[in-house]
């Protein structure tokens, strides 16, 4: 009886010590798990600019916010590999104290001219939206309060691009020179003195963006599953995103009804007298701070 018991014993201490162990296992399978994964929404800007190459006059940093969501998977205690989605706005301005040019056309009557037009202090404000996907990895040291540092690239598509234009002055002629004249009147022809001038186009079309982005900044725990980012971010665009190459003029001549203008975009308009395009290439540019706020499990 006495062997039996002590049988009994042992057998029923090493199922408990085993139990224990298990149990013990699975649990910190779960802990390790915890910090596999990170979901983060975030918020950054403000500064954004469409570079226009080579263009001399004022391309000024404007304002432009985005926002996005991170998926974030830890592969060790300090480096993660991060994808997710973002929306960009990308602003810039072109700006001429003096805008001149000239093309051959018709008027209602299919009589051939030149048309002369003449802009004084004209802006062109350009806004373009992106959808951002991103791939990078991330670096963090431990601790409650940690420093990290990203870096990837990112590709845009496209979601909208359009331009505003504001003028001074705006003053056409016509030259007709089966008749060796120039008429400057009347307006209803669309020659004439038209004074302020303001238009827009939406129909600015851009290719995919290609972006290679930095960021780095303090990451502080709250508890095991929430944290907040507080840093500074890059993102340098690497392609000219103008699609195709430039045509037609800048301002369009309408033979139904000459008073009324239609402007284009000095992206994708060419000075058809010099033969010059107003813009060689346009690339994207934001940088500025980022909020992130973390989800871990």
């Amino acid at each position: 009886m006495q062997i039996k018991r002590v049988f009994q014993y042992i057998n029923s201490r090493v199922f408990n010590k085993g139990f224990l162990l298990v149990i013990l296992t699975v649990t910190g399978l779960s802990l390790s798990a915890q910090t596999n994964n990170e979901v983060s929404l975030y918020v950054k800007g403000p500064n954004t600019k469409l570079s226009l190459g080579d263009f001399k006059r004022s391309s000024d940093i404007e304002t432009g916010i985005g926002v996005g969501l991170n998926y974030a998977y830890a592969i060790s205690d300090h480096w993660s590999v991060i994808s997710g989605v973002e929306y960009q706005k990308f602003s810039g301005n072109a700006y001429f104290d003096t805008l001149t040019d000239s093309f051959g056309t018709v008027d209602a009557e299919q009589e051939s001219f030149v048309f002369n037009y003449a802009f004084s202090q004209l802006k062109e404000q350009v806004d373009a939206e992106y959808l951002n996907i991103p791939l990078k990895v991330q670096y963090e040291t431990l601790g409650d309060i940690r420093f990290y540092a990203a870096a990837g690239v990112k590709m845009g598509v496209t979601i909208s691009a359009k331009s505003e234009s504001n003028a001074g002055s705006l003053q056409t002629s016509g030259y007709y020179e089966q008749y060796n004249v120039e008429l400057e009147a009347p307006m209803f022809m669309g020659f004439g003195d038209f004074g302020s001038f303001s238009g827009s186009t939406s129909d600015i079309d851009f290719k995919s963006n290609f972006i290679l982005n930095f960021e780095s900044g303090m990451k502080m725990l709250f508890d095991q599953n929430n944290s907040i980012y507080v840093g500074l971010f890059v993102d340098y665009g690497l392609n000219d995103i103008r699609k195709g190459s430039a045509a037609g003029s800048l301002l369009s001549y309408n033979v139904e009804n000459p008073s009324e203008f239609q402007i284009g975009s000095v992206l994708n308009s060419r000075n058809l007298e010099q033969n010059t395009d107003y813009v060689d290439e346009v690339k994207t540019l934001a940088f500025g701070v980022k909020l992130r706020y973390g989800f871990s499990w």
